[in-house]
């Protein structure tokens, strides 16, 4: 399912430069879209689904060609951002790895109609990210605000996340279709 890291990086690098720069004008309200966080979650998804499938065939499910295409998205992307914002290093790519997992697991397990799993598991994602990233700026001495930060940022950016999430999901499944590489056969 992995595309080919030549345009794996470069993507994430634009998400990233993308997030770090426009996403702020973005902002409907208090809300910003948090693009690689919609970037993860559906790559996720997309990786999830993908081994669902595979169990349901003759072929079993690895994590090699499921959840772990997710992570590595989050790796990545996650320290694109960290080298772009002011935060501890590591905390986006922790964050987002964590949200990876857990949306990840979810998807593979859960079955059901597949835009409503996409919008539950970018709600899901979403508070997940947010209260892991903020846990670590808690632990590192910063201060936090968990209702302000409840109120005014996370609870409307996970309502728009939600509305986001669709166009992103669309185009990175035909990115999926367009440079993933095939299976290989003896």
């Amino acid at each position: 399912m992995s595309p080919s890291p030549y345009f794996t990086i470069p993507f994430l690098l634009i998400v990233a430069i993308f997030q770090a720069t426009a996403a702020p004008r973005l902002a409907v309200g208090s809300a910003r879209p948090d693009l690689m966080l919609l970037s993860v979650v559906s790559w996720s998804l997309l990786a999830a689904f993908r081994a669902r499938e595979l169990e349901y065939s003759d072929e079993t499910p690895s994590l090699m060609r499921g959840i772990n295409d997710g992570v590595v998205w989050a790796f990545v992307g996650g320290m694109f951002l960290d080298l772009l914002s002011t935060g501890p290093l590591g905390a986006n790519a922790f964050a987002l790895m964590i949200t990876s997992l857990v949306v990840g697991m979810v998807g593979v397990r859960v079955s059901g109609a597949r835009p409503i799993l996409m919008v539950l598991m970018t709600a899901v994602g979403t508070l997940t990210y947010h209260l892991v990233y903020l846990a670590e700026l808690a632990l590192t001495g910063r201060p936090v605000f968990l209702g302000v930060y409840m109120n005014r940022f996370i609870l409307p950016g996970m309502v728009l996340n939600v509305v986001l999430v669709p166009v992103v999901y669309l185009l990175l499944m035909m990115v999926d279709r367009r440079t993933s590489r095939g299976r290989l056969e003896w």
